[in-house]
């Protein structure tokens, strides 16, 4: 488990050097109880290049990374059914 951020995470994937690397996953909760699931391209620990994630409070996203932050294309779904 990694605590990063005021959250806790299972990472599950191939690691090089101690960070995920290529096509993983990362399961996680936050402070506040909000949790989440990744799956995508991870680049020394960085979420990059295509990936999905969805919070438990429905909130959804597919669409490109750049260190671990949303940027370029992509849906961002809310759990009422709007969309950015």
């Amino acid at each position: 488990m990694l605590i990063k951020n005021n959250c806790k995470n299972v990472l599950i994937g191939y690691f090089k050097h101690g960070k995920l690397t290529g096509i993983s996953k990362e399961i996680g909760e936050c402070a506040g109880g909000l949790g989440f699931e990744y799956y995508g391209k991870f680049e020394e620990g960085e979420k990059i290049g295509y990936g999905e994630a969805i919070w438990s409070n429905g909130n959804m996203y597919k669409g490109t990374w750049n260190g671990s932050s949303l940027d370029g294309f992509g849906i961002y779904s809310y759990s009422n059914g709007d969309y950015y």
